[in-house]
């Protein structure tokens, strides 16, 4: 029913404010995204936009829609960079291990950072002791470690 090209441009018009901030941030000219919008909207049988102000505004069909949008692109992004491991270079694999007494509240925002900055980077993440995780270290069942004591890796 509706094309990347129009979603794109419905949740950017959305986001920037603007029709022709949209265009200006997709590369477009700004009747490319008005028409867009409007083929959407014909689609759907309901306008997505109040155009009356100034700045267009989602409409409340419009706001209903726009979840279902973002969620479409946002599974497009990581399609086009799961085909791109796939097709570019083998991917790279780090086994982090973290102490068992370090929380692990902040971990999984940084491992987003790091998969979006990263994308083919696979991350296994290990919990066990400082001890254990400098043995993991050792012999490479883990790439790297957290640790909370004060132990050292040996020199061999």
């Amino acid at each position: 029913m509706f094309t990347i090209e129009q979603l794109q441009a419905f949740a950017t018009t959305s986001e920037a404010g603007s029709f022709s901030a949209a265009a200006r941030k997709l590369g477009r000219a700004q009747s490319v995204i008005s028409q867009h919008i409007m083929n959407m909207e014909l689609d759907c049988g309901v306008d997505l936009f109040d155009r009356t102000g100034r700045y267009p505004k989602l409409t409340e069909k419009g706001h209903e829609l726009m979840p279902y949008a973002l969620a479409t692109l946002s599974q497009l992004d990581r399609l086009n960079n799961k085909a791109s491991q796939l097709f570019s270079s083998p991917a790279t694999k780090l086994v982090l291990a973290v102490d068992e007494g370090i929380p692990l509240t902040r971990l999984p925002i940084a491992l987003k950072n790091l998969e979006k900055k990263f994308p083919s980077l696979q991350v296994e993440c290990l919990t066990a002791s400082s001890p254990d995780i400098i043995e993991l270290i050792k012999s490479e069942r883990a790439t790297t470690g957290i640790i909370l004591s004060d132990l050292q890796m040996p020199k061999n």
